[in-house]
């Protein structure tokens, strides 16, 4: 068993450090990382070199330790610890302008996991991807892949949306609910294509409708806000025959 790590890391120290972490992380062995780099001082110390170095390594594809994390369903626990190490990371965006919420919910997290990162940056539930993509609209869609290892023949295929999974994200942000990816498809139509069953549809259906609503009666309101036109003295007839002119002058060229 690995002893927690040196506070001063040289290079094959930080090297052994990073491949140990995410041997943990790949095997779901959040008690061990816990206890080795989230508890005592000097682990913690180490994992948050370990976070900068990765945050600011090109090699990783703009992810940070929590991205990596995320995919793999950890503990509410372990995910507090590393916010409060890291509480940047989860505004934190890769290459492909994925948060680790959105890497949460397109993996099957559970729900009480992903509440976690919701409570910690609500405003990712709003943000979209490279391809217009939400949270909400990966935990809708039981076809994506957000790894490309998603596409071998061992992995299992994903369950139908979680009806509290998505009641969490809808819950922290109605207008995800209405907004469109670039192929022009909402949260509604990816659980519809998810076989996402009557009460998981009904909820998105409510708060799409309610978010139309609120919409229209901000429009309303601003409207009735918005100063009257004031009434103007028509120009001199000559200066109206000027600008008419002109107007036609511009849409028509002179002929030769």
């Amino acid at each position: 068993m690995m002893s927690p790590p040196s506070n001063k890391l040289n290079a094959e120290d930080t090297k052994s450090s990073l491949a140990y972490l995410f041997r943990l992380i790949e095997a779901n062995d959040w008690r061990r990382l816990n206890r080795v780099f989230l508890t005592e001082p000097e682990g913690r110390k180490t994992f948050q070199q370990l976070a900068a170095l990765v945050a600011d390594s090109s090699s990783f594809n703009g992810m940070t330790i929590l991205h990596a994390c995320s995919r793999f369903n950890p503990p509410p626990h372990v995910i507090l610890r590393i916010i409060e190490l890291c509480p940047d990371a989860p505004r934190a965006r890769d290459c492909l302008d994925r948060t680790p919420l959105h890497v949460m919910a397109g993996t099957c997290a559970a729900s009480f996991v992903i509440e976690v990162l919701v409570d910690a940056f609500p405003e990712a539930c709003m943000m979209q991807d490279m391809d217009g993509r939400t949270p909400l609209h990966f935990a809708c869609d039981s076809s994506c892949e957000l790894f490309e290892d998603n596409n071998s023949k061992n992995s299992i295929p994903r369950p139908p949306p979680s009806y509290r999974t998505i009641d969490v994200l809808v819950k922290a942000s109605f207008d995800s609910v209405i907004l469109e990816d670039e192929d022009g498809m909402s949260a509604i139509e990816y659980a519809l294509c998810s076989n996402a069953d009557l009460q998981t549809v009904k909820l998105l259906q409510r708060a799409a409708q309610k978010v139309m609503i609120r919409k229209q009666e901000e429009d309303r309101l601003n409207k009735a806000k918005a100063p009257a036109p004031t009434k103007q003295h028509a120009p001199s007839s000559s200066l109206t025959s000027k600008l008419f002119t002109l107007r036609r002058g511009v849409q028509n060229a002179p002929s030769a």
